[in-house]
């Protein structure tokens, strides 16, 4: 499903078989509800939601089925939920330029090398802490 470009302020719901959603450049200011996306299907999930204006991550993403790809570049977050951490089928997550202190940069980081050393995490701040992190 591709929505991007659109004044979208809302995740679509309750599409059970859902694989690959691109909502970039919305008006996303939250992703509430994104656990009913493709939960009917074993696929993995590829969700874009670069350049909108999400500010939080709700606890329920660790529910999304086999979410694989996460880009959340250009948003406004300051911090992850540490549901997040417990998602093993997570291999790539880009979250950069973003509202990050960089203390919490590191932190995001020092704990994604930790529980998820094969995953590619993409990141760069808007407060001159940046990188590439992959395996």
């Amino acid at each position: 499903l591709q929505t991007d470009n659109c004044p979208t302020e809302r995740l679509p719901l309750h599409l059970p078989q859902l694989t690959d959603l691109h909502m970039s450049k919305n008006n996303l200011s939250h992703l509430i509800g994104i656990r009913t996306l493709g939960y009917k299907t074993n696929n993995s999930k590829y969700f874009y939601f670069t350049n909108n204006r999400i500010q939080s991550i709700p606890p329920q993403i660790k529910h999304v089925n086999n979410l694989y790809f996460l880009n959340l570049d250009y948003n406004h977050l300051i911090s992850l939920p540490l549901d997040i951490f417990s998602i093993t089928t997570l291999h790539y997550l880009y979250i950069r330029n973003n509202d990050f202190s960089v203390t919490e940069l590191k932190a995001i980081v020092d704990k994604f090398n930790a529980t998820h050393p094969y995953m590619n995490l993409y990141y760069l701040n808007k407060k001159n802490f940046n990188s590439k992190k992959h395996d």
